[in-house]
């Protein structure tokens, strides 16, 4: 999880997107199921690039070798395909020195400022759109902590939490209902490849 919600801090709450005009733009056009074993079913309102896809499973197997969760956030952009129905994409992540173990895991509040430096390098206009974390061997849902990170840091419609199991090859993506995460469908995607639009805005 993040630091002590008792202590909020300022990189988690900027650039959420709420003042920034929502783009119209179609929805990547080769959006495919995750490799992972995914429960939600349905259209797709939450897509994940491929190659950061990728990168979390790496961070995640790492992780899980030195007996650890891990812990980032996704920054993307929130879009309005032609329509009118809006949906979020997932581009890459932030992640910073971690203080994690096999059951918890939180950025290392001592060392916070390398994670806002990170923010700042990323090379394109970004919005932040939820945030991930592994678990080791347990499955993927939202514990009672989980819940209460992601209402206090991630309650916009367009954000979601990503949990990804590698131990037992599984995925899934949430949004709070009624204070619980709910399973929510999500797709794999290119950008900018076989027709897809680049997402990427430049700063």
């Amino acid at each position: 999880m993040p630091p002590d919600p008792q202590k909020p801090h300022e990189p988690l709450r900027v650039r959420r997107g709420l003042d920034r005009p929502v783009r119209e733009v179609r929805e990547p056009t080769d959006a495919k199921g995750a490799a992972w074993k995914v429960r939600a079913s349905g259209r797709p309102t939450f897509f994940i690039d491929r190659a950061l896809a990728t990168a979390i499973v790496r961070q995640a197997e790492q992780g899980s070798r030195a007996g650890h969760e891990v812990l980032g956030l996704l920054v993307g952009d929130r879009l309005r395909a032609p329509g009118g129905a809006t949906f979020s994409v997932a581009l890459d992540r932030v992640t910073a020195p971690l203080q994690a173990s096999a059951g918890h895991v939180r950025f290392d509040s001592d060392k916070f400022n390398e994670l806002a430096r990170a923010l700042a390098l990323l090379g394109f206009d970004y919005i932040l759109v939820g945030w991930y974390h592994s678990h080791l061997g347990v499955g993927c849902f939202m514990s009672s902590t989980d819940c209460t990170t992601h209402a206090r840091y991630f309650s916009q419609p367009h954000q979601f939490a990503l949990v990804v199991d590698t131990l037992r090859g599984e995925a899934g993506a949430f949004q709070l209902r009624d204070g619980k995460g709910l399973d929510v469908p999500f797709a794999l995607f290119e950008n900018g490849q076989s027709g897809n639009p680049e997402y990427r805005l430049p700063r």
